[in-house]
């Protein structure tokens, strides 16, 4: 990971995908995944946004994923502190600053919104409305952070199919 002038963070996938990077959310990334969330290859394939997907759902959700960036980059902060500081700390495991995939112009450095990815925590109501279900969702919601015992769900919406069959959605 490194981080650019404006200490923000980026994940640089390695050669020969290395003009594909992942950063925090932006607002201006808006328009691009109105259309990421319009393309039906990416809105039958999730539980969740609403569709249609537009303006008022972006300006309702980008400030909870904005806060939720921001947090995580607080939490990776101090994890990497404590360890530069010679301690263990705890993991950082409790989600992620970015989520944005961006395409690097090589020529200009210009940044094009592409996709977006996630890490959370599973939620197995989707599995089922059931006692089950609802028992293992308490329980991993109830683990602390760090813990290896979490389940984690990977989410990636991208219609660009290079990006992904070879470098994130699996």
């Amino acid at each position: 990971m490194e981080f650019d002038s404006t200490d923000t963070p980026i994940l640089r996938l390695p050669a020969p995908l290395q003009n594909i990077i992942i950063t925090p959310t932006r607002y201006s990334d808006g328009e691009g995944v109105i259309e990421l969330l319009s393309d039906p290859r990416v809105y039958m394939n999730l539980a969740g946004p609403p569709y249609p997907y537009g303006q008022k759902e972006w300006d309702e959700w980008f400030p909870i994923l904005d806060k939720l960036n921001k947090d995580a980059l607080t939490e990776l902060h101090n994890v990497l502190k404590t360890r530069k500081d010679g301690g263990e700390g705890r993991n950082w495991t409790n989600g992620a600053p970015m989520t944005s995939i961006r395409e690097i112009d090589p020529k200009t450095g210009e940044q094009k919104f592409i996709g977006m990815i996630n890490a959370t925590r599973t939620h197995f109501v989707f599995l089922g409305a059931d006692e089950v279900s609802q028992r293992r969702q308490d329980e991993n919601d109830a683990l602390e952070v760090g813990d290896p015992r979490i389940d984690w769900d990977l989410g990636c919406e991208s219609p660009f199919h290079r990006l992904q069959s070879e470098v994130i959605c699996f």
